[in-house]
């Protein structure tokens, strides 16, 4: 009968010790768990802070390419006595080696002469949502006046006779 005892006192001891153990190994997964949920929305945070950066460039990028087109058509005014018809024209009269094309969708941005071609707009889609965070020289008419719409962010343009 004691050896029975020993016997149930020992099963009972090494229970205890493997239940003892599964709670260890429980805990332990459940801190894993817990470390990798963290990692995950500290990881989203950071990314979803990275593309407003990257958008934001893109915009700088944008603004200064307009700026750029912008100049080259001024001197192309100045050289010809007229506006070009196109942007293609200002290319190959030497004013722009080449005209920069809008950096995420590699498409050419807006142009058209104005007021009898004494004046021209350019334009492009911004990515910002708000029309207070686009540049100052922001023209309204010249947006009509293209007939810029945006799936996604702000319709940007600026007359010939702005500047930054």
């Amino acid at each position: 009968m004691q050896n029975n005892q020993q016997q149930n006192s020992q099963q009972t001891r090494a229970q205890k010790e493997g239940t003892s153990w599964l709670k260890i190994i429980g805990i332990f997964f459940g801190v894993i768990v817990g470390i990798i949920i963290l990692i995950g929305i500290l990881s989203g945070v950071v990314l979803n802070s990275l593309s407003g950066d990257r958008e934001a460039a893109r915009d700088a990028r944008r603004a200064t390419d307009l700026n750029q087109i912008q100049t080259s058509v001024s001197m192309y005014e100045d050289e010809n006595g007229q506006y070009p018809d196109s942007l293609s024209a200002v290319e190959e009269s030497g004013s722009m080696t080449s005209i920069p094309t809008d950096p995420e969708t590699n498409q050419p941005y807006e142009y058209a002469k104005t007021n009898k071609d004494t004046n021209f707009c350019l334009g492009t889609c911004m990515e910002a949502k708000e029309e207070s965070d686009l540049p100052n020289n922001h023209s309204q008419q010249c947006v009509q006046q293209l007939d810029l719409t945006c799936e996604n962010g702000t319709p940007f343009a600026l007359d010939g006779t702005s500047r930054y």
